[in-house]
């Protein structure tokens, strides 16, 4: 008999902490997206002003956080990766804007074969 109320009590318990952790989530999301919710109808250009300085705010940190680990060839190699994805990207589709689709494709063949090219001209052996 004590086994079966020791069993019904935690059952009981663990229902409790389920129906509370519930609860507690409904709550967090409430306080946390009724003031966002708020903010983005009636001002939704200072929203999206604050929303994307804090996601570049964070991803300048992830950024930083990676670079600081990198050695000066690995930070030279991926800045010289962007520029080239940047431009050629960029490049290929203002000429597709343009309608001049072979010299688009053109662009993004050249982007493709620069990123290969500044990956094997920086390439460092691995240290053991």
């Amino acid at each position: 008999m004590n086994r079966l109320v020791a069993s019904a009590r935690e059952h009981i318990s663990n229902a409790a902490k389920i129906v509370l952790l519930v609860i507690f989530c409904a709550a967090a999301g409430f306080i946390i997206s009724f003031p966002l919710w708020k903010l983005a109808t009636t001002a939704p250009g200072v929203y999206t002003t604050i929303s994307l300085a804090v996601i570049l705010a964070a991803a300048a940190f992830l950024a930083f956080r990676a670079i600081k680990k990198l050695s000066f060839i690995s930070i030279l190699r991926l800045i010289l990766n962007i520029a080239i994805v940047v431009g050629g990207c960029g490049g290929a589709v203002l000429l597709l804007l343009q309608e001049k689709r072979l010299f688009a494709l053109l662009a993004f063949c050249a982007m493709l074969f620069l990123c290969f090219l500044a990956n094997s001209l920086l390439y460092e052996k691995p240290q053991d």
